[in-house]
């Protein structure tokens, strides 16, 4: 099934085969093909001239890969991939492993920690027998994006370079205006599309792939993989409304059994606003215009019973491995670790101190990429 994107609302088509996924080789082929742009950078992990290239320092790469992303988020969002020229030749990282991973870590280390970057992909992935670090980031709405050192940069089109957050503010809130609305087509297949208009688009810019992948590298199609399809073997209310194409919605906010007012009004707006949306209440919606995409939800569980100290709060991205809590026996000595079992986004932390063996301390979902 793919899901299309419409300015925070989901529409489902059913396609036949998973044949139709655009898979992550050919993602980053299809950008070599296309090239450099205001959407796309390309650096090399080589230094020199002709003949007499050396590897790059790790440092000067690690501050690209941070430089880079967060001009991307402050423009329209991008692409960058890392071992590959200007011209599109693939000429790989020489790195060691330990250099690849720090690479690979520094849309975290290289951007400052108050201003995250909205829901990175990244990969490391062999190209022609060559190492190539591949990274992707949206546009942001809830920060001006900072490097490490504080810079504030952006993407203009094909340079970063150095803008004022104050002139990033005031294109998002003129952009914000010029937001329309759209109305949700439900039960449409992909025969409902303009198939000739987008695959006019496919041969213009992606080379004449499929209508289906067409979609997905613009970021306007979702795969979606967890849910049962068979409307026989549906599980919970919202799987068992959308196999039968019925719109559903699963809203939850708060933590630990409180009621804040500002939970409250979470749940009840945004009821009342997808309501507006499907026209089943007068007015306008408030429409999301990046929403961030949940692929599953990992748990992590407490391998000792103690007391439970979080380090993180809800809705904090964290790396793979990275320590989000820890449980102390009832004299203060630490007895566990909990790191995260994958990157994502902390839907869950347990917000009372006593745990048990076994006990959930967090959900992390990892974000769609």
């Amino acid at each position: 099934m793919i899901r299309l994107r419409v300015r925070g609302t989901v529409i489902e088509l059913r396609v036949g085969t998973y044949e139709r996924i655009l898979d992550i080789e050919e993602r980053i082929g299809l950008a070599i093909k296309i090239g450099e742009s205001h959407y796309r950078e390309f650096k090399s992990a080589f230094e020199g001239e002709p003949g007499a290239k050396k590897p790059r320092g790790l440092k000067p790469i690690m501050s690209d890969v941070g430089r880079t992303l967060v001009a991307f988020a402050n423009a329209d969002g991008g692409e960058l991939l890392i071992g590959v020229e200007d011209d599109g030749t693939i000429t790989g990282i020489p790195h060691d492993e330990s250099a690849v991973a720090a690479m690979m870590a520094a849309d975290g280390t290289h951007v400052h920690n108050h201003t995250p970057l909205p829901a990175p992909r990244k990969r490391a992935i062999l190209l022609d027998g060559l190492t190539v670090a591949y990274f992707a980031v949206s546009k942001g709405t809830q920060f001006i994006h900072l490097t490490s050192d504080g810079r504030c940069l952006r993407r203009v089109d094909r340079e970063t370079i150095p803008y004022s957050s104050e002139r990033i503010l005031a294109d998002r809130l003129e952009g914000q205006a010029r937001i329309w609305d759209r109305e949700t087509a439900h039960g449409a297949t992909v025969e409902d599309l303009d198939l000739d208009l987008i695959q006019g688009v496919a041969s213009q810019i992606a080379y004449g792939i499929s209508v289906e992948k067409c979609l997905q590298y613009l970021d306007l199609a979702i795969i979606s993989t967890e849910r049962p399809k068979d409307p026989q073997a549906s599980r919970y209310l919202e799987n068992t409304a959308t196999t039968r194409g019925k719109p559903s919605i699963t809203v939850e906010a708060g933590h630990a059994g409180t009621v804040e007012a500002d939970d409250v009004s979470a749940l009840t707006g945004g009821c009342l606003n997808v309501m507006r949306y499907l026209k089943m209440l007068a007015g306008t919606a408030t429409l999301i215009e990046n929403p961030v995409w949940i692929d599953k939800v990992v748990p992590l569980a407490s391998e000792q019973t103690g007391m439970f100290y979080p380090l993180v709060r809800r809705g904090a991205y964290v790396q793979q491995g990275m320590k989000v809590g820890y449980v102390t026996d009832y004299l203060g000595k630490v007895i566990f670790e909990a790191r995260a079992p994958a990157a994502g986004v902390i839907l869950y932390i347990c917000a009372v101190p006593s745990m048990t063996k076994g006990a959930t301390i967090a959900n992390i979902g990892v974000v769609e990429r």
